[in-house]
This record gives structure tokens, C-alpha cells and sequence, in this order.
């Protein structure tokens, strides 16, 4: 048999994290993660990058099948924890046949899973994606129809703490104290207070987490596209310091190659140049030393001359010194 506690562990087991609604078509993930095929198909389509995209519960990269999300395996144990859950005798003695087994209103042919509130119609997963096609149904308030009947299915399980012993049930919300109360409560302790329908609290607060859950989901998105862009322009930097510094290199060899080449030339020339002054100034040295060897031997004529000549050699001796001098 069955526990409370077994039976709020197989409710969990076959509520979708994204949309938190009983599983429709569930479909298992390679990492062993389980969403509703129409969940699973929106949030393949914003984050599906390369043919892959990230579980929106581990964030482990996920390859999209060549068929889209229909192409992961389905998981049959969540679907046969849900048909055992149909089949409980005790649930089946506690509750109403609920109204998701009423036909669809439009096919007539599959059982309804969604309820049309501005058209007050039932409509099954295929009519439901036609029904907002047209631009006069855009507007229209479709909900799940487990929706509208889990406020009324708590009701019927939670007692007034005060007056369980009387079979009172939780049906209003106490905006004031902010509690649920039963119909007793609201005559006496909670008289004059503004309060509201247990079910419509039980929507709004879960219109409110599916809003968190999916904020939480672009959020994340949104930061994982921020850390793609921020290792993008890191590897960019880097690839484009390599790019300078190579850049600088090559600039740098060519500097050097000139400078060599320019050096050389000058060296060149310098050579060239001082040759010629070399040579220049001995042709200058050697002119002046024959100068020299011929003014000695003039002054040792003269002084021979001096001592020993006669006038006339004298005479002589004088016109070649003023020849030689001149």
C-alpha cells in the first residue's frame, strides 16, 4: 500500500522543472534529465548553438538530435509512475474523474490537456498550437487544465488545522494574515478581513514561480553569452599580442638588416676615402723628403764652395742655388 509519503514522492517525480506541471510527452536528456517535450522544444530553440545546447538543470552541453527534441528517448518510468498514479484505487475513491480526460472540443478525438478560458473550450496539444494561429486568438487565455483544478485538489487534502475534526476544509486565502483559512475561520477569526479564493492563490503563486524559473533561466542564458563573449575576446587578445609581437620581430630583422646593409656601405666608402688620403699624403711626404735629400746636398755644395771654391766657382755655385731655389 501506498504512504502519504510515497505518494508526494511519485507528485514530484512527475512535475517538469521548467514548467512545474505534471510531465506532457517527457523526454530523457543523455545526462538523465527529464522535461516536457514542448518545454524542452523553447529552450532548445533560444540556446541551441553549434547543434548543441545546455540541460536547463545540470547545464551539461546536450547534442540535439538530427530530429529536434523528438528524437530523445522517452522516459516510459515517469509514464508509468503517472498510469500507476491514475490507477490507484485509493485516489481513484478520493477523487473526481478530472476534466483532462474530456475530449478536446475541436478534433474530438484526443483527450484535452488544455482549457481555452476566453472561448470556454477544451483542447488537446495539437489544437492548442493551432487555436492561437489566428490573429483573433492571439489574445486568448489558454492554461494548462491540471491548472485549474490543483487549487481544488488541495482543498479537498488539507484540513483546517483548527477545525479538521469538523472536516473543514482550506478554501480561502487571508490576504491579511497571510494564511490559508475554511469557511469557519473567515466567519470568526479572520471576520472583516480582505481574503480570496484558495485556487486563485495557489495560480498566482505558481504563475509566479514558472515567471522566477523562467528569469532565472534567461539570467543564466544571458551570463553564460557574457562568460562566452569574455573567453571569446580574451583568446582575441591574446591571438592578437602574438600578432604584434611577431609583428615586432619581423620589423625588427628588417631594422637590423638595413642597418647592417647601411653600415657596410658607409664602411665601404670610409675605406675607399681614406686610401685615397693616404695615399695622397705620402705622394706629399715623399716629395718633401726628396726636397729635403736635394736642399742638404745643395747646403753641403754651398759650404764646400765657401771653403774651397774659387770665384768663379763661387759664381757658378750661386746661379744653380737661386735656380734650385727658385
Amino acid at each position: 500500500m501506498a504512504t502519504g509519503g510515497d505518494t508526494s514522492s511519485r507528485d514530484q517525480a512527475v512535475v517538469c522543472s521548467i514548467c512545474l506541471e505534471e510531465y506532457i510527452d517527457p523526454k530523457l536528456l543523455p545526462c538523465f534529465h527529464t522535461f516536457c517535450v514542448e518545454c524542452l522544444e523553447q529552450h532548445a530553440g533560444r540556446t541551441t548553438t553549434s547543434g548543441h545546447f545546455p540541460c536547463p538543470q545540470c547545464r551539461g552541453n546536450v547534442k540535439l538530435p538530427a530530429k529536434g527534441v523528438q528524437g530523445f528517448q522517452t522516459n516510459f518510468y515517469i509514464t508509468n509512475i503517472r498510469e500507476m498514479g491514475k490507477t490507484n484505487p485509493s485516489q481513484a475513491q478520493q477523487k473526481v474523474i478530472p476534466k483532462s480526460q474530456n475530449m478536446c472540443g475541436i478534433c474530438k478525438k484526443s483527450a484535452a490537456r488544455f482549457d481555452c478560458r476566453t472561448c470556454h473550450m477544451n483542447l488537446c496539444n495539437g489544437c492548442k498550437k493551432n487555436h492561437k494561429k489566428p490573429k483573433s486568438h492571439r489574445n486568448h487565455h489558454v492554461v494548462l487544465i491540471q491548472e485549474e483544478s490543483a487549487a481544488a485538489e488541495v482543498s479537498e487534502i488539507l484540513l483546517c488545522p483548527k477545525h479538521h475534526a469538523r472536516g473543514e476544509i482550506l478554501i480561502y486565502y487571508c490576504l491579511r494574515c497571510d494564511v490559508p483559512i475554511c469557511m469557519s475561520c473567515k466567519l470568526t477569526a479572520h471576520e472583516g478581513h480582505k481574503s480570496e479564493d484558495l485556487e486563485d492563490r495557489v495560480n498566482m503563486i505558481k504563475k509566479e514561480l514558472r515567471e522566477c524559473n523562467f528569469e532565472a533561466q534567461r539570467m543564466c542564458h544571458k551570463l553564460e553569452d557574457l562568460n562566452d563573449k569574455g573567453v571569446k575576446m580574451e583568446v582575441r587578445c591574446h591571438w592578437k599580442v602574438d600578432e604584434v609581437m611577431e609583428q615586432i620581430s619581423s620589423d625588427r630583422e628588417v631594422v637590423l638588416k638595413l642597418v647592417t646593409e647601411r653600415s657596410k656601405c658607409m664602411e665601404g666608402k670610409l675605406k675607399k676615402r681614406a686610401k685615397a688620403s693616404f695615399n695622397t699624403i705620402s705622394a706629399h711626404l715623399e716629395k718633401i723628403d726628396m726636397d729635403l735629400k736635394q736642399l742638404d746636398e745643395v747646403k753641403n755644395k754651398i759650404t764646400n764652395t765657401l771653403e774651397k771654391g774659387s770665384f768663379q766657382e763661387m759664381q757658378d755655385s750661386r746661379k744653380e742655388v737661386k735656380h734650385l731655389m727658385a
